[in-house]
């Protein structure tokens, strides 16, 4: 895996691939898998080896189909928020995807120097910039899946920048429904079966934390032959992104404590 020089390719063999895998047998070990999955051979394969959930419709019991017109809408919306995509990033670009001014942005980002409204314009920006930059993967990737097996695919990103109302809300229906799927069947369940609500909520986001971690460490982590500068491919700031780790763990299991505080205190009046 390491070895695989291209991004993307990184991305899909190293991260995708086996951590939803992981997942999935997690889900099956505890008995946590999605009902259908089990109805057969086919059925199960399916539910395993497809990274996207497949649309299932309970009442007639079966997969749903895919269509010349489901296919070429799903086409139409990739090509569109690609469009978007570019166009946003020209906005930002120009301002080294920094649009707003922010004085202690060079300090590390855990400091409390970065609670500024120009580091959380920044901040928004990236969001947003991610957020189209996943999207857009996902639709193309549902794209792909449609017309190899023949099924409709679930929705993976709802805009939950823009729309989403609360942090459950954001978390839970609305933001990358992929890996929600997945470490709700192979972490939070089999973990609620045995500890209860709160440390399968606190598990799920530590496990989400840590499998972040292992994205950058096989994503953006230097190759050797970016250390040494071999085809001019040196590795290093400012020539490419070198990753600061355990700040996604800690970024998540925040998050943990958020829904906590929203679950205990989030009908209060003042909120509503």
């Amino acid at each position: 895996i390491f070895n695989i020089r291209n991004k993307v390719m990184k991305f899909l063999t190293g991260c995708i691939v086996p951590t939803v895998a992981t997942f999935r047998v997690s889900e099956a070990i505890h008995g946590c898998e999605a009902p259908h999955a089990s109805k057969s051979i086919k059925s199960y394969a399916l539910y395993f080896g497809s990274v996207l959930e497949l649309c299932y419709d309970h009442k007639k019991e079966m997969l749903v189909k895919t269509s010349t017109a489901h296919i070429l809408n799903t086409l139409k919306t990739f090509i569109t928020l690609l469009f978007i995509t570019g166009a946003y990033y020209s906005l930002i670009d120009p301002y080294d995807l920094e649009p707003f001014h922010s004085p202690h942005k060079d300090v590390e980002w855990y400091s409390l120097k970065r609670l500024n409204l120009g580091q959380t314009g920044n901040n928004l920006a990236h969001g947003l910039l991610f957020q189209l930059h996943l999207t857009v993967f996902c639709e193309g990737l549902a794209l792909v899946t449609s017309l190899l097996v023949g099924y409709k695919t679930k929705q993976v990103m709802y805009n939950p920048i823009l729309t989403a109302t609360t942090p459950s809300d954001f978390w839970g229906r609305k933001w990358n429904t992929v890996v929600h799927g997945v470490l709700k069947g192979g972490v939070f369940k089999p973990t609620f079966r045995y500890f209860g609500r709160t440390v399968a909520v606190f598990s799920t986001f530590l496990a989400s934390g840590l499998l972040h971690e292992w994205i950058l460490t096989v994503v953006f982590l230097p190759h050797q032959h970016e250390l040494t500068g071999d085809n001019n491919d040196f590795c290093g700031p400012p020539n490419c992104f070198v990753p600061v780790f355990w700040g996604s763990t800690f970024f998540f299991v925040w998050n943990a404590t958020i829904l906590g505080a929203e679950a205990a205190i989030g009908d209060w009046k003042i909120f509503q």
